[in-house]
C-alpha cells in the first residue's frame, strides 16, 4: 500500500501543511483562468471529497459510485478547461469503467481478507459485488461501443477494437491469482495488463487516423 498517511512516514500535521500549500496553488490556478464553469467543478469536486472522506467512504455501494463519479467529474473539467463541448458518451464510458473495476478490487479485497486496511469491506456481499461487476462490465461495453461509433465511424479496422475489448477484460476479472495485486490498487494492475495497453494504443491510433481523415478529406 503507497498511501504515505496510512503508513505512517507523513505525519497528519505535515498533511494538513502540504494540503493548506496545495490548495492555496489551486486557488491562484483557477482564479488565473477566470473560467466559472471550471471553478464550480472544482469547489464541487473538494465539497464532494470532504464529504466521502468522513462520511460516505464507510457507506458500502455508495463509495464506489462517488468514486466514479469523481472521475467523471475530472474529465468534465478537462473538457471544460479546454473549452469543448462535453462528450458525454466519453465521460459514460470512464464513469462505468470505473464503477467496473472498483467493484472487481472491492472484491479482491474481502478475498484477501483486506478489513483492517478498509473497514467498510465488512459490509460488502461477494454475491451482490459480482451482480455488479457484471452488470457494469455490460454497460462499459455498451457504452464503449457508442463512444467509438461517434468518434471512429469511418475506420474499417475498428471493428477488430470490439473483440479486443471483450477480451481485455477476461484476465482482469479472472483475479484469482493476482487478487492482492488488484485489493493495492486495480487501475494499477489493469495498466500493466498488456492487452489493455494495446487496446488504449489501438483507440488512441483510431483517435489520431481520424483526426487526419477529416483533415484531408
Amino acid at each position: 500500500m503507497k498511501r504515505p498517511i496510512a503508513a505512517g512516514s507523513l505525519s497528519n500535521l505535515e498533511a494538513y501543511g502540504i494540503l493548506v500549500l496545495l490548495a492555496g496553488v489551486v486557488m491562484i490556478l483557477v482564479s488565473m483562468l477566470n473560467n466559472v464553469a471550471f471553478a464550480a467543478i472544482i469547489l464541487t469536486y473538494v465539497l464532494l471529497n470532504l464529504l466521502y472522506t468522513y462520511v460516505v467512504k464507510h457507506i458500502p455501494y455508495l463509495d464506489i459510485f462517488f468514486i466514479a463519479c469523481f472521475a467523471g467529474m475530472r474529465v468534465v473539467a478537462g473538457f471544460v478547461l479546454l473549452g469543448l463541448p462535453i462528450a458525454w458518451y466519453f465521460v459514460s464510458v470512464i464513469v462505468t469503467l470505473f464503477l467496473f473495476v472498483m467493484t472487481v478490487q472491492r472484491l479482491a479485497e474481502i478475498s484477501v481478507a483486506n478489513i483492517l486496511a478498509r473497514p467498510v469491506i465488512a459490509k460488502y456481499s461477494p454475491r451482490v459485488l459480482k451482480f455488479f461487476m457484471t452488470l457494469f462490465l455490460m454497460i462499459t461495453v455498451i457504452m464503449y461501443f457508442i463512444a467509438l461509433s461517434f468518434v471512429a465511424l469511418p475506420l474499417v479496422y475498428t471493428d477488430s477494437l470490439y473483440f479486443l475489448v471483450l477480451f481485455s477484460v477476461y484476465e482482469y476479472m479472472a483475479f484469482t491469482e493476482t487478487k492482492k495485486r488488484i485489493a493495492e490498487d486495480g487501475f494499477i494492475f489493469l495498466l500493466h495488463d498488456k492487452r489493455t495497453l494495446t487496446m488504449v494504443v489501438l483507440f488512441v491510433l483510431s483517435l489520431v487516423v481520424l483526426g487526419i481523415w477529416y483533415i484531408v478529406r
